[in-house]
């Protein structure tokens, strides 16, 4: 066999390891080469798939790798310590593959937290929400077992938009429709991922245009997580301001011990409590017995401690309430 036949043999086994390599890679990973601004295809397709599955991207897949994809794939960057660069290279398209690769796992096992399926649809999912007339609304969604606590607060304003509460249904596989809202009010459908939740529009579809990133909400560790373990100062008490000091007029729920600490006014507070969601209760609740000039303001929140029986919160604020009447007393986090 002469050199020009010994090398063509060569270069055709070559050629055809490469292309077992290939079709092995492609087989494995969904995402099997770089991507980038501009590119279009079936690979652009599966990125945006599964940004949109993990709550990056709230459009529907189009295949064209356009403005919107480039900051959903620097968001997932930013989030997963990579390069924020806005374009999948090496790094970013092996963190993605690896997240493919789990999230078809759990699909496999029938685990699939984005469908009904999933016991993890419950829990506190919580964001910053756009506004028409403002510059967002903090929102907590909690769901627990078909029911759910909405609470919506104007950002950079004292007044609490609502706390609603009702029942939710599966509309269906991966959208959730909350009960108790008048029809037409607002938005009532959310579309949940894992570990995400995604307002819909109210034709019950995807938002689109440039606020489209900001409809969905995070998960949360514990329904806690607001409220326990901060410092939080009094500033209204049965519907008047208070305007003593953060050292005289606060609260603190230890989470560890389920332990309150709290003053309105000169003497020391405490006590037990219980946080269920949003349900609260206190038990055992005591104060020294200094004498003070003025102890309305304790002997009326600790009126307020016997008798709230639920909690409104957002990131920076807390209410103590009982049943749906006005709050009893407001506070603000201490920052």
């Amino acid at each position: 066999m002469n050199k020009h036949k010994i090398l063509a043999i060569i270069m055709a086994g070559g050629i055809a390891l490469t292309g077992i390599y290939v079709s092995f890679a492609e087989e494995n990973d969904e995402l099997s080469f770089d991507l980038k601004f501009g590119q279009r295809g079936t690979q652009i397709t599966k990125l945006q798939d599964f940004l949109i599955e993990k709550g990056y991207l709230n459009t529907n897949s189009t295949g064209y790798f356009g403005r919107m994809t480039a900051n959903a794939v620097a968001r997932y960057q930013k989030e997963n310590n990579l390069d924020s660069v806005g374009r999948v290279g090496p790094l970013t398209r092996k963190a993605m593959n690896k997240d493919m690769r789990t999230l078809k796992e759990f699909k496999k096992k029938g685990d699939d937290h984005s469908t009904q399926n999933s016991l993890d649809v419950d829990g506190v999912y919580s964001g910053t929400l756009p506004c028409a007339s403002c510059s967002g609304i903090e929102t907590t969604l909690e769901l627990n077992k078909g029911t759910y606590t909405l609470v919506e607060k104007y950002l950079k304003s004292d007044t609490l938009v609502s706390t609603t509460t009702g029942s939710f249904t599966w509309k269906d596989k991966n959208v959730i429709q909350l009960t108790g809202i008048a029809t037409g009010t607002r938005s009532v459908m959310y579309k949940v991922g894992e570990n995400t939740i995604t307002q819909l529009n109210m034709d019950g579809n995807m938002v689109t245009g440039e606020t489209a990133p900001f409809y969905t909400l995070k998960k949360v560790v514990a329904t806690g997580y607001f409220v326990e373990d901060k410092k939080w100062k009094m500033v209204e008490l049965e519907g008047k301001p208070i305007t003593g000091s953060v050292e005289t007029y606060y609260i603190v729920l230890h989470s560890k011990e389920k332990r309150l600490e709290t003053k309105a006014g000169c003497n020391q507070m405490g006590g037990m409590y219980t946080l269920d969601g949003y349900r609260f209760k206190t038990s055992g609740v005591f104060s020294t017995m200094m004498a003070c000039e003025n102890m309305n303001d304790e002997q009326a929140f600790s009126k307020v401690l016997e008798l709230a029986d639920n909690i409104s919160y957002s990131e920076t604020n807390l209410s103590f309430n009982k049943a749906r009447m006005a709050p009893l007393a407001r506070f603000e986090l201490v920052k």
